[in-house]
């Protein structure tokens, strides 16, 4: 079995295998991208218009949302500690 492992995945069985911590840290990574991206176009698009105040609106919703991804756990808690007190 362990030959079938390194012949398909090529690497020895239970080593250099990618684990679920692993692909949750990869998929954080993206979404973080993706934020970043287009945060990045949504600030050159109100650059070219001189819209100073929607910049900085957008660079502070971008970075709650980049605080969101890193720090999903104590988000959800905030939410369900809000909704016992409602």
């Amino acid at each position: 079995m362990e030959f079938l492992d390194f012949l398909v995945l090529g690497a020895k069985a239970g080593s250099d295998l990618p684990t679920l911590g692993d692909l949750k840290s990869w998929a954080k990574q993206v979404v973080e991208q993706a934020i970043y991206i287009v945060t990045i176009f949504v600030v050159c698009k109100f650059l070219i218009k001189m819209s100073i105040g929607k910049i900085v609106g957008i660079i502070a919703l971008a970075s709650a949302l980049v605080f969101a991804v890193r720090n999903w756990s104590m988000v959800t808690g905030w939410g369900g500690a809000l909704l016992k007190l409602l």
